[in-house]
């Protein structure tokens, strides 16, 4: 089942909408939650080459959830019926 089709029924998209705000509020208690550290300074001495940034970010960007489940909240705002 595709994404666009999960949110073209009106009982699914407000569950895809209960379920984004679910999310939201799990990462807020977490992060909430979550004891506080001094930061600690540490000179950087390695380089790093513009690909290997790139990779990086890309990993981090395809592998973090939080962008998915916001693209599909507002693909449910979007196809409300």
């Amino acid at each position: 089942m595709a994404w666009g089709h999960c949110c073209r029924h009106p009982s699914r998209s407000g569950l895809v909408k209960w379920l984004d705000a679910a999310y939201l509020l799990y990462l807020a208690w977490v992060i909430w939650r979550t004891p506080t550290r001094a930061l600690q300074y540490a000179p950087c001495t390695a380089v790093a080459s513009g690909r290997s940034t790139f990779m990086r970010a890309l990993l981090v960007g395809l592998s973090n959830p939080k962008g998915a489940v916001v693209l599909l909240g507002v693909l449910a705002a979007i196809h409300s019926p």
